[in-house]
C-alpha cells in the first residue's frame, strides 16, 4: 500500500511538472527565427548571429500573458530589454557576434525576429 501511494504521488508530481513546462515550435533560416509559443512557463534562449549596422525586425503577434523580451551580447548590457512589447518594432545591432534572445514570463503568443542588413 506505501509504494502504490508513493508511486501515486510521484505521478502527479510528474503530471503537474509536464502540464506546467514550456511548449513551442521553432523554425529558423537565414537570419531569421519565428517561436510559436503555446505555452511559455520559464525561459526560453535563442541565438541570433548579426553584424554592426544590422537591424533586428521583430514581429510580435497573438500575445497573452506577462512576456519579457532580452536582447544582448553574452556578458554585456542588453539592447533591449522590455515587457510591454508593441506588435513590430526594430532594434539597432551596435556590433558583431551571436546575440541571445531571452523571452520569459508566462504567456503565449508568436514572436517572429529577422535580420535585416542595410
Amino acid at each position: 500500500m506505501r509504494k502504490f501511494a508513493l508511486l501515486a504521488v510521484l505521478a502527479a508530481l510528474l503530471l503537474t511538472a509536464c502540464s506546467a513546462g514550456t511548449r513551442y515550435t521553432r523554425t529558423a533560416a537565414d537570419g531569421r527565427i519565428e517561436l510559436t509559443i503555446q505555452s511559455l512557463n520559464g525561459a526560453l534562449d535563442q541565438t541570433l548571429a548579426c553584424n554592426s549596422g544590422d537591424q533586428i525586425a521583430i514581429h510580435v503577434s497573438n500575445m497573452t500573458g506577462d512576456v519579457r523580451l532580452r536582447i544582448a551580447l553574452p556578458d554585456q548590457e542588453p539592447i533591449y530589454e522590455g515587457c510591454e512589447l508593441p506588435e513590430t518594432f526594430t532594434v539597432s545591432v551596435p556590433e558583431t557576434g551571436e546575440y541571445a534572445l531571452r523571452v520569459s514570463g508566462k504567456g503565449a503568443g508568436t514572436l517572429v525576429f529577422e535580420v535585416v542588413q542595410p
